[in-house]
């Protein structure tokens, strides 16, 4: 591959990264803590049982 064009390559990638943020982490970066060491995430109802819809269950004389 010519120079020229492998350095065309390398600047296009360059400034597609920049473009969509990628950025390395710090030097001094962590992994976050582990996953049971706090309150799970978003709202309580994510981790609610699911409802159950009496438009979606089997009743009368009509079956899914």
């Amino acid at each position: 591959m010519p120079r020229a064009v492998r350095t065309l390559l390398l600047a296009a990638t360059a400034l597609a990264c920049g473009a969509v943020g990628v950025v390395p982490a710090p030097a001094g970066a962590q992994l976050p803590p582990a996953a049971g060491s706090g309150p799970r995430p978003g709202p309580a109802i994510l981790y609610a049982p699911p409802v159950v819809a009496p438009q979606l269950t089997n009743a009368g004389i009509w079956r899914a």
